[in-house]
């Protein structure tokens, strides 16, 4: 019989779990389940490899645990749980003939090229292939693997454009790149794939050069490559007409870049990415997004076990520390992982101390002089394509220390919350800053550390303002979660001239103080670190109040002491 796809992408996800934990043989992987208490022979163990049948739960739950022991790394159970029910979804789907068109090209994939083909098509003689090599060490995305095969096993029906945006550095490309090596076999009539250029040092690459370049890959000598934008388009969607092909339209900077090199057939499947949404294809093209998010804890513990080798088993809290300094950004994860290396008698926990002052982050995750792997630079192909605004609103959010609301960000600019939200929108947009809950926002360390070098010393004088909105915030919240408290009515009121959150009820005043606590702390703390006694005393005071409404578990009062 032969496999269906499902089947194989999943156990082509078993394979690559096994090579990022040393590729043990497979009687040797037998012999480590069974120590964890479950028996599966090696032919067994085989044939789920192979994809011959579909393993049970126990088998991928005691593989997986295998893998991750051997690895040193967390085993991220519920990703697996997730794609495992995905995938016995996908299989009763496919026995009861809802799910045909990826099926038939993939049991075809080796078959004589007409057969292949859709009806009424001549395929081509010499399809192009021009997908760049996979990535190694290639770690993680379970969920949105299974989110992007979804898409591929729907797009006749229901769309075949696909968008994965995300921040810089979080691993689009490696993503996309090793997605579309795992499909290829689904697209016969061959794989196209640009860098658009959209974020980069040199200039985007423009829709006619696109085509061209497209055209000659599938007509070659025959190719007219003459005429503008659309006379070029209208040619291409010509050419690919009917044919099973995989387009991967990598670095999109704008939907303008992208709309002309879309196919007119649902033969064809699309995968875009940027760091803009784009979400005018969304809206106008019916394409399918799927945000990428920097790695789990687990998941970066797995990549630089992948990187590092055992180290990072041995050295557990030192590895976590050194992803978390890295942001848990896969960029910046690879970089690190390629110094510890370079130390292999050295402690990660050195490492891990030298990423520690945020102000020479930057300086050591810089990989030798390649702009396109250097974190700063990848950054700041971001930051020139905002507007005067944006670009403002991204450095002051620098001077926030955790995350925060349209309020504090509002303060910050000197802005009213309604002139913000172009600005923020844009930032938002681009995942130069991400929502982390609701309507709480952040940029995460490494962002925050760029943000930080491009300020201008009259906008470093800004966080005082922020002082003074989170002394004139915090006093209006405490007076409607506790109206009866006139212990404190010394505290002064008024005189704030921007915009402040409204609490119309005690229940939404105590929802803002539990969110903003890490917040008021860290600014008491740089009141009493620039000798602002006022503000020291005044903050610390209603930390008390807060406090006192719900004590810590030790009952004590982290900083009593600056209220003294």
């Amino acid at each position: 019989m032969a496999h269906e796809e499902p089947l194989a992408l999943f156990a082509a996800r078993l394979r690559e779990l096994r090579a990022e934990c040393g590729e043990p043989s497979l009687r040797e992987l037998s012999a480590y389940m069974k120590e964890g208490g479950r028996t599966f022979p090696r032919s067994t163990v085989g044939d789920k490899l192979a994809g011959v049948s579909k393993p049970s739960w126990e088998f991928v739950e005691a593989y997986v645990s295998t893998c991750a022991r051997l690895g040193g790394w967390p085993a991220d159970l519920e990703h697996w749980r997730v794609s495992y029910r995905r995938l016995l979804r996908q299989l009763a789907e496919r026995r009861s003939g809802h799910r045909q068109a990826v099926a038939a090209q993939v049991e075809l994939a080796g078959a004589d090229p007409a057969a292949r083909a859709e009806p009424g098509l001549v395929p081509a003689a010499d399809p192009p292939r021009q997908l760049p090599g996979d990535v190694p060490a290639f770690t993680g995305r379970e969920a949105e693997f299974v989110a992007l095969d979804d898409l591929l096993t729907t797009s006749a029906a229901a769309g075949s454009v696909a968008v994965v945006s995300g921040t810089a550095g979080v691993g689009k490309t490696a993503l996309a790149v090793h997605w579309a090596h795992r499909v290829a076999a689904a697209f016969p009539d061959g794989q196209l794939y640009l860098d658009l250029r959209g974020y980069d040092a040199e200039a985007p690459v423009t829709p006619v050069r696109a085509l061209e370049g497209f055209l000659h890959a599938l007509d070659g000598a025959r190719a007219q490559t003459w005429g503008g934008v659309d006379e070029l388009a209208a040619r291409f969607r010509s050419v690919v007409a009917g044919r099973r092909m995989l387009l991967v339209l990598d670095n999109a900077g704008s939907v303008d870049q992208v709309r002309p090199l879309l196919p007119g057939t649902a033969s064809c499947f699309v995968l875009v990415t940027s760091r803009d949404r784009l979400t005018a294809l969304a809206v106008r093209h019916g394409a399918r997004r799927v945000e990428l998010d920097r790695l789990s804890l687990a998941e970066s513990l797995r990549l630089l076990g992948a990187l590092v080798g055992p180290r990072i088993g041995t050295e557990p809290d030192s590895a976590a520390v050194l992803a978390r300094r890295c942001a848990q950004l896969p960029l910046a994860l690879r970089i690190a992982g390629d110094l510890a290396a370079a130390r292999p008698t050295a402690p990660l926990a050195d490492l891990a101390d030298d990423l520690a002052d945020e102000r020479h982050r930057l300086d050591l995750l810089d990989a030798g002089g390649d702009e396109r792997t250097d974190v700063r630079a990848v950054f700041s192909w971001s930051y020139r394509r905002l507007d005067a605004g944006a670009m403002r609103l991204f450095r002051l959010l620098a001077l926030h220390p955790g995350d925060f609301d349209r309020y504090a960000a509002a303060a910050l600019a000197g802005l009213d919350p309604a002139e913000l939200h172009r600005p923020l929108e844009t930032l938002l947009r681009t995942h130069l800053v991400q929502r982390v809950d609701g309507d709480r926002m952040e940029l995460h360390d490494l962002l925050r550390a760029y943000a930080h070098e491009l300020l201008g010393d009259d906008e470093r004088r800004r966080v005082e303002v922020l002082v003074d909105y989170y002394r004139h915030t915090a006093v209006a919240a405490l007076d409607v979660a506790s109206p009866d408290d006139d212990r404190y009515d010394w505290l002064s009121r008024g005189g704030y001239s921007g915009a402040l959150p409204p609490f119309p009820s005690a229940e939404v005043a105590r929802r803002w103080l539990d969110a903003e606590r890490s917040n008021l702390m860290a600014v008491t703390d740089y009141a009493h670190r620039h000798e602002r006694w006022d503000e020291t005393r005044e903050l610390s005071a209603m930390l008390w109040r807060y406090l006192d409404l719900d004590p810590v578990p030790d009952g004590g009062h982290p900083l009593l002491s600056y209220a003294r």
